[in-house]
């Protein structure tokens, strides 16, 4: 499973990595048809909305591997080990349960949008949706790595930006 969380992770930071720059640099020649030659490329706002729902949801995903959420830990500093790792688990539990849903709605959203086509590209909306779907999914894998984790060794959560790539 490990094998499979690292080449997941590879392939999420490639991704959001080359989209970002092909979002910099689109965006760039966007602005520099439109103000230098007048002729603004019609096609390059929509292409960044996409560029920047990939990067939302791979990053999150990104995110949720690393353990890097924002926690507010005001209640568990002051709880006994076992009742912070009863915490823990109940909230790797919740966490799962909420991204379930979340790739089942963008499901769902995904076959509304099969037949919406974009204004300026002309392609399906569901590509954008497909995003979603590949995010969601690759959080509720880490989520249930994080989880069987928890489990199995009883470790404590890993503090914010502890983990090392």
């Amino acid at each position: 499973m490990q094998r499979f969380s690292d080449i997941l992770t590879r392939f999420l930071r490639l991704v959001t990595g080359v989209t970002m720059a092909a979002i910099v640099i689109m965006l760039f020649l966007g602005v520099v048809a439109r103000y230098v030659f007048s002729s603004p490329f019609f096609w390059a706002e929509e292409l960044a909305v996409l560029g920047f729902i990939v990067m939302s949801f791979f990053g999150a995903a990104i995110l949720v591997n690393r353990d890097g959420n924002v926690r507010i830990t005001i209640l568990t500093d002051f709880l006994s080990p076992r009742a912070n790792r009863f915490l823990t688990i109940l909230s790797d539990v919740s966490c799962i349960v909420m991204m379930a849903i979340m790739v089942w709605c963008s499901y769902e959203l995904k076959l509304s949008r099969d037949l919406s086509l974009t204004p300026a590209l002309r392609i399906s909306e569901a590509w954008a949706v497909w995003a979603m779907i590949i995010g969601f999914c690759s959080m509720l894998f880490y989520q249930v790595v994080t989880f069987i984790g928890n489990i199995r060794e009883g470790t404590p959560p890993k503090k914010q930006g502890a983990a090392e790539d």
